[in-house]
C-alpha cells in the first residue's frame, strides 16, 4: 500500500469515528454524556483535518 493510500484510508476511518460519536452524543441520556461524545467527534475531526493538510501535501508535492 502507498503511503497516500494509507492517509486516505486513515481519513476515511477518521470520518466514521467523528460520524459514530455524533450519534452516540445524540442518542446520549444525559447533557454531561452528549458532551464527551461531541468532544470526542471533534477530536476525530481534528486527526481527520490533519490528514487531509498531509494527504494534500504527499499527493500533490508540485504545490510546494
Amino acid at each position: 500500500m502507498k503511503p497516500v493510500d494509507a492517509i486516505t484510508l486513515a481519513m476515511k476511518r477518521e470520518e466514521m469515528a467523528m460520524n459514530h460519536y455524533k450519534s452516540m452524543a445524540e442518542h446520549s441520556e444525559t447533557p454531561e454524556q452528549a458532551k464527551i461524545f461531541e468532544e470526542l467527534s471533534y477530536m476525530e475531526q481534528s486527526h481527520k483535518t490533519r490528514l487531509e493538510e498531509l494527504y494534500t501535501n504527499m499527493a500533490f508535492p508540485e504545490v510546494w
